[in-house]
């Protein structure tokens, strides 16, 4: 939902023609023999405090009476019914009235009552959803309209617009924090306006054309759960991989492009040649000076070496791609989370290192470089590639590198992120890989938030259409988390993490009969597990279990009911005795539980436990899984309703998880149970229906984009 906020003078009614011509017709009938002031230098305001002002601007001795001003009001009313709203601006407003997804108001210094009869005379009354005059609230410049519109229609401020065409209308838009576009065309006197706008609009041809944009809203949105259908193919055949910009990295304490090189600008004297050239080009005036270049190449290096922690991109980027990691990126932090992650992942960063991981897809691949593997005669290496003159030859000096990106161009499915439309460095390569690569068999994805702005986000509409031709298709998203939410979804589909099932219900235990203080019969927990096995199914979750009666057993035959390769069980050596299923299972070549436990636990993601059999010394299997499970950091959500040895030690296991998670784990994983334990019965089966699988999505998301070590990952997993 958008807002659209418009003075009415100006913007819609041209009110200033209007009094004009009924000073002209009042003047001649009554002052024949004065001069006709002119309005042309003074701000439209109240009739009665308006001709004072003229008669001060004039030197004029002229006084009115109450009778002459009430005589020139209806002089007024009469010119302004005379007045029409334009075809075009009436259509546009009435295209836009019939959107559902903007809402209009007028703001007005005028009375209410005054708008609305003007605007019904006009015709257009009916286009908008509230019209504000002075005596709303508190006159312009109070925020005070603009906060009941927003607040009416649950609008953000920085999606509302106001459309203005003088100095109180721009103070009222920057005091309410929403954006101000500046009708520069109607004439009215302003100075403070010209300089504090977002936007000058110098005629009504452009006026017009930024409404039918608008009109046009809303553009597409990605949700984090929408992966195209083309993508999803793509991540099935497992030809995913990025390309990062310095977007990644902002929230590890780097700023974007233009903002880290201009501080760096700044340090060397130079930021009037950061405003003055783009990048490439300036940095090659700096770098080819024999007093600066050392300066600034330590400049750069101290920058880039700085010591900060990865963030959810790294870490989920690494869990997403199924490939390569392309990145322009010279900072550590790809390094530093391949290293806390313990991931089998090389970082390549000179044509000598890719000859070196030739046969290797799985690399990250510094395209420019970076400063800690480079020294201070870069220019003449190739090292790094920072200056026009190296961007240029970039495809020639560092062939090896560029020809495994025209590999992954053709054969893989890029997804870029983190980069801007202005990114030298991809505008760079996106030129040469339309000159290189006219045809590709795949398509690429670009990841950006939607611009709030309506001149940029005309702009970047613009710039969609673009990259179409690059074999580039734009998914926007409403917020830059959204992004982050997008690729942990994007890792979840490439990792297919494993949900295990643990707990048991004795066998001895009638179907109808409550299992050791359980809210649920012996069926109603074997038909609740099958319905939470089949759901994560359908969310690409494998399902996993030791054949615990009315539990795991349950549970992986419904999920090999819908998708065979998606269900296993595990046995121990001689075990599984009791099963009669047809879903495959795991033998470890062992005797004990603890063996088949360790093989069980391992390759999980999340750990659901219910209820528990307790052995007659009062013990149960269940706390093994447990303890072995919260080792490994795997997220364990426990269900005490169902009984058993869960019910009994519930605050044993708690101990438990608090005792053997990071800090970080624990909270994530306590928030869960400490909101589950409290439910009863009717309470619980509607989170298991409606809220669980969002919740192990959660939890799943939240482990991408940290440190720990990932046992979806193939060198853990094998299935």
């Amino acid at each position: 939902m958008i807002g659209l906020i418009f003075d009415f003078d100006g913007p819609i009614f041209d009110g200033r023609r209007a009094l004009q011509e009924a000073i002209n017709g009042f003047w001649k009938n009554n002052y024949p023999t004065n001069e006709v002031p002119s309005i042309k230098n003074i701000s439209l305001m109240r009739t009665s405090k308006l001709l004072k002002v003229i008669c001060s601007e004039e030197n004029s001795d002229v006084s009115f009476t109450e009778e002459e001003i009430s005589d020139f009001s209806n002089y007024l009313s009469q010119k302004e019914s005379e007045i029409s709203v334009g075809r075009d601006i009436r259509s546009i407003l009435s295209t836009l009235h019939r959107n559902v997804n903007v809402k209009m108001a007028i703001y007005s210094n005028r009375q209410v009552d005054d708008l609305k009869r003007i605007a019904i005379m006009l015709g257009i009354e009916s286009y908008f959803d509230q019209i504000y005059g002075r005596d709303s609230f508190k006159p312009k410049p109070s925020v005070q309209a603009i906060t009941e519109f927003a607040k009416t229609y649950s609008i953000p401020n920085n999606q509302i617009t106001f459309f203005g065409d003088s100095d109180i209308d721009c103070q009222t838009a920057i005091n309410a924090k929403i954006s101000y576009y500046h009708l520069g065309f109607t004439n009215e006197p302003c100075s403070y306006a010209w300089h504090n706008s977002k936007y000058i609009i110098k005629s009504e041809k452009e006026f017009i054309h930024i409404l039918k944009s608008i009109s046009k809203y809303p553009v597409e949105l990605n949700t984090t759960q929408d992966v195209p259908s083309m993508l999803q193919n793509s991540i099935y055949d497992k030809t995913i991989v990025f390309y990062t910009g310095s977007g990644i990295s902002i929230d590890s304490g780097f700023g974007d492009w233009s903002e880290a090189y201009s501080d760096i600008y700044d340090k060397l004297d130079q930021l009037h040649l950061f405003k003055t050239y783009d990048i490439p080009n300036s940095l090659q005036l700096i770098f080819e000076d024999g007093e600066l270049n050392r300066n600034a190449f330590n400049c750069f290096k101290k920058e880039f070496s700085k010591d900060a922690k990865p963030n959810k991109y790294h870490h989920s980027i690494l869990k997403a791609s199924q490939g390569n990691i392309w990145t322009t990126n010279y900072d550590q932090l790809f390094e530093t989370a391949i290293h806390e992650s313990n991931l089998r992942k090389t970082v390549i960063y000179s044509d000598k290192d890719l000859k070196k991981n030739i046969s290797r897809n799985d690399l990250v691949i510094k395209v420019n470089g970076d400063f800690e593997h480079a020294d201070y005669d870069f220019m003449n290496s190739y090292e790094l590639i920072l200056t026009q003159e190296q961007f240029d030859l970039f495809e020639q000096n560092r062939a090896e590198i560029w020809r495994a990106f025209e590999d992954d161009y053709r054969k893989k499915t890029i997804i870029f992120v983190g980069t801007s439309l202005n990114d030298p460095a991809l505008k760079r390569i996106l030129s040469i890989a339309k000159r290189r690569m006219p045809v590709t068999s795949k398509n690429h994805y670009i990841l950006l938030k939607r611009s709030r702005d309506l001149i940029e986000s005309q702009f970047q509409q613009f710039q969609i259409s673009s990259l179409k031709k690059y074999s580039i298709e734009t998914l926007l998203f409403e917020e830059y988390s959204d992004i982050v939410d997008f690729i942990q979804r994007l890792a979840i589909l490439n990792r297919r993490p494993i949900i295990g099932f643990s707990g048991s219900i004795d066998d001895k235990t009638d179907g109808k009969d409550y299992y050791l203080e359980s809210f649920f019969t012996k069926d109603e927990t074997e038909a609740i597990c099958s319905n939470i096995a089949v759901d994560l199914v359908n969310q690409d979750y494998r399902v996993t279990s030791g054949c615990g009666s009315s539990v795991g057993k349950p549970a992986v035959q419904a999920a090999f009911q819908i998708k065979e390769s998606y269900a296993r069980y595990y046995f121990r050596k001689d075990g599984g005795h009791g099963y009669l299923g047809n879903a495959p299972a795991v033998v470890v070549n062992d005797v004990s539980y603890k063996s088949m436990r360790k093989a069980f636990i391992n390759e999980l993601s999340v750990l659901l436990v219910f209820g528990g059999r307790v052995k007659e010394d009062g013990s149960s299997g269940l706390e093994e899984e447990i303890s072995m499970a919260t080792l490994n950091n795997i997220p364990v959500i426990m269900f005490p309703q169902f009984g058993g040895w869960l019910k009994a030690n519930m605050a044993k296991a708690n101990e438990i998880l608090k005792i053997n998670y990071s800090n970080i784990i624990y909270k994530e994983v306590s928030t869960i149970n400490d909101n589950i334990m409290r439910m009863n019965k009717d309470q619980l089966l509607d989170y298991i229906n409606n809220k669980l699988i969002t919740d192990v999505e959660i939890i799943i998301k939240f482990l991408m984009g940290i440190s720990v070590i990932d046992k979806s990952d193939p060198i853990y997993n094998i299935w």
